[in-house]
């Protein structure tokens, strides 16, 4: 489907050279499909998403979107995103060698029948001779490859649980916040995996809201199968309350998230306290049932990322789609409008009773006079 835009008037250049032979070439080269798309116009969004979802149907496979810009506007959209992935690639490069180097320290040491190989060197020497046994980065058939997006107004944080569930170690170098959502894939305990990280919303401008909150739904292949909203132990602040509810404002949905809480430390007494209190059960309450208990000092924990992975692949929902998401947003929209009709109508009848109050004041001192 070719999608075209145009801001301008009917006889601008665009518009003239819809109607040129290479302008019909192309339109036929890509299966006939055109929409000329009008940013005005709400109803656009949608007919996009359902022409895109007709053409899934029929052809059974995903697509994949070329976006070409003017070149004289200077960096295009896709000029960026390629910057962002390098340096995420980057990252990924350096995270991925450290991983294979502490593998083969952890093999070796169990060679020489050392014990002090920690949490991944007790995973090489008792799993490893186990038939059952099987490789963190391996793909077990039947394992339905899982999306998932990271939400939360701490980025650092974020990044953490995105390296625990990917299996990759904790380093000391910290990838600056960035304001795109990021995207990460991984082989990991028997399934593909694919890790988003949304950027705050917060620090956003209303526009970079919608743009990102979107693109975070895209990256996923428009499948996510789980929201995980991550928040720390430990008060939660004014700015991490504006988040949470800009979140659910956005996404409007109780099905598909899941709140983390995660500690610096193992998971105890009085993390299970703070879990169950009343104010982190509101949070819960707020974006469903679901919610989890991740403890940072226990990163190597094959067992507890395992079982969080189980845990988020048991809940078998229908994916958050990009349909779901236009649904949110003209529902969020609809409540909005409802919310200020109902507040006009709140001070009309305050001022009615006012005017009416004023009348009776007035024909008082008509019939004392």
């Amino acid at each position: 489907m070719v999608l075209t835009t145009d801001t301008e008037t009917p006889s601008s250049p665009l518009a003239s050279a819809i109607k040129t032979d290479d302008m019909h070439q192309l339109i036929k080269e890509c299966g006939g499909g055109h929409l000329q798309f009008d940013q005005t116009k709400p109803e656009c969004h949608s007919e996009i998403i359902q022409r895109v979802e007709k053409i899934t149907q029929k052809y059974g496979e995903f697509l994949r979107c070329e976006i070409f810009d003017d070149a004289e506007e200077g960096t295009s959209i896709n000029e960026e995103q390629r910057t962002s992935e390098g340096l995420v690639r980057q990252e990924e490069e350096k995270e991925e060698d450290t991983t294979h180097e502490e593998a083969e320290k952890a093999k070796e040491s169990h060679k020489k029948g050392n014990d002090g190989g920690g949490v991944l060197g007790y995973f090489w020497s008792k799993r490893e001779q186990s038939p059952e046994y099987i490789h963190p980065n391996s793909t077990v058939p039947g394992k339905a490859k899982l999306n998932l997006v990271l939400c939360g107004h701490d980025e650092k944080l974020k990044a953490t649980v995105s390296k625990i569930l990917r299996g990759k170690p904790l380093s000391v170098f910290h990838r600056e916040s960035t304001l795109v959502s990021v995207k990460k894939e991984e082989k990991i305990h028997g399934r593909h995996i694919t890790v988003v990280e949304l950027p705050a919303l917060t620090k956003l401008s209303e526009d970079e809201v919608i743009n990102q909150t979107l693109r975070c739904v895209s990256l996923c292949d428009s499948r996510v199968h789980l929201f995980l909203l991550i928040i720390p132990i430990g008060p939660i602040t004014d700015v991490d309350k504006m988040e949470i509810e800009m979140i659910h404002k956005i996404f409007y949905s109780k099905e598909h998230f899941m709140v983390l809480f995660t500690t610096e430390f193992s998971v105890d007494q009085k993390v299970t306290h703070f879990v169950t209190s009343t104010q982190s059960q509101n949070i819960v309450s707020l974006y469903g049932t679901w919610y989890s208990v991740m403890g940072l000092k226990d990163h190597r924990s094959t067992k507890q990322i395992s079982d969080l992975l189980e845990c988020i692949e048991m809940i078998n929902l229908k994916p958050y789609s990009l349909q779901m998401y236009m649904k949110a947003q003209e529902k969020t929209s609809r409540l909005e409008l409802e919310a200020q009709i109902s507040k006009m109508d709140s001070k009309i009848k305050e001022l009615q009773q006012k005017i009416h109050q004023e009348g009776e004041w007035i024909n008082l001192l008509k019939y004392s006079i």
